[in-house]
């Protein structure tokens, strides 16, 4: 697909000091570039950048395989998510939407992002998300008082897809105003911003512990998914 590069979406990653995608190995290869690598290979993306909180660009860099092919960008280490994601925006410069991915979920489908970054247009923020299947206890002081309605529940996975625009105003306000928060919901929330949600998958799941990624390798040696750049399997 041939666009204007202000029509294309920005990938941003935010990366914390705490997390273990830059460490933790798949197969191999670091959490971090396989989720970098399935962002690369959705046409509709044009650069990506490391949103830096609290974590060095040395580290993160390295644990990507070649970060100067895959347009990959990093902003300058700031002090909280929404700093570090504001900071991540002007390293990438314009664009007409903003795409936010976990960096720990490497095994989201390339497939399913360009279709998820078509079903958003004209939406202020959309979220993946997979409706709750589990039973739902309220528990007061230990003791099950009730068992939570789940026909409205959802579970809401990654990515975040935001209107530039609208992303920038909410940011700001976080900023200015110093919201405790550190999850898009809670920003789209108290921005005012509409939030619809797209389908999400089973498989897009976090991979943040050693046995997670045993998971992630076992599925994609059973050809369940595929990490672009890796072994190859089937897209959702």
């Amino acid at each position: 697909m041939s666009q204007h590069w202000t029509d294309r979406t920005v990938a941003v990653v935010p990366i914390r000091l705490t997390d273990s995608v830059a460490r933790l190995t798949i197969a191999g290869r670091s959490v971090l570039d396989a989720t970098v690598r399935a962002l690369r290979a959705v046409d509709e993306i044009g650069p990506i950048v490391l949103a830096l909180d609290g974590i060095g660009e040395r580290e993160c860099l390295a644990a990507i395989q070649d970060p100067e092919l895959l347009n990959v960008g990093v902003s300058a280490p700031s002090a909280n998510r929404w700093l570090a994601i504001q900071s991540a925006l002007a390293v990438a410069g314009e664009a007409s939407a903003v795409l936010i991915q976990d960096p720990d979920r490497p095994l989201i489908s390339p497939v399913a992002v360009a279709e998820l970054l078509r079903e958003s247009r004209e939406r202020p923020s959309v979220v993946t998300a997979l409706p709750v299947y589990s039973s739902i206890k309220r528990v007061v002081d230990g003791r099950v008082v009730a068992t939570v309605p789940r026909d409205a529940l959802h579970a809401a996975q990654s990515p975040w897809i935001f209107e530039r625009h609208v992303l920038d105003q909410a940011l700001r306000a976080a900023i200015a105003q110093g919201w405790s928060i550190t999850h898009e919901l809670e920003l789209a929330r108290l921005a005012n911003v509409p939030v619809y949600l797209a389908e999400g998958h089973p498989y897009n799941v976090p991979i943040a512990t050693h046995a997670d990624a045993r998971f992630a390798e076992m599925a994609v040696e059973r050809r369940l998914v595929s990490i672009p750049g890796g072994v190859a399997a089937p897209a959702w």
